[in-house]
């Protein structure tokens, strides 16, 4: 279980407390916490192959994969549904 600690009523907290110790949080603007804080939908990249692998991301995409759309999708799914619809 995770206990918010610190920070403004209704904002974020400045840590949450977990059974191995404490994860700082910092509101960073677009970031997966803020958007879950707001009530929206986040998507998280989880870099999963280990550097210097055939499929490991490089920082060219990961760094598109933060760019944000104009409906507040990330742009590589806005693009993706505009294709699909």
């Amino acid at each position: 279980s995770l206990e918010a600690v610190g920070g403004e009523p209704g904002g974020l907290p400045e840590a949450y407390v977990t059974a191995g110790g404490n994860v700082h949080v910092e509101p960073i603007a677009g970031s997966d916490v803020v958007a879950v804080k707001s009530g929206a939908v986040a998507v998280s990249t989880l870099q999963t192959w280990p550097e210097g692998h055939p499929l490991c991301l490089n920082e060219e995409v990961m760094d598109a994969a933060l760019e944000q759309g104009s409906r507040g999708l990330p742009a590589w799914l806005q693009r993706t549904l505009t294709l699909v619809n």
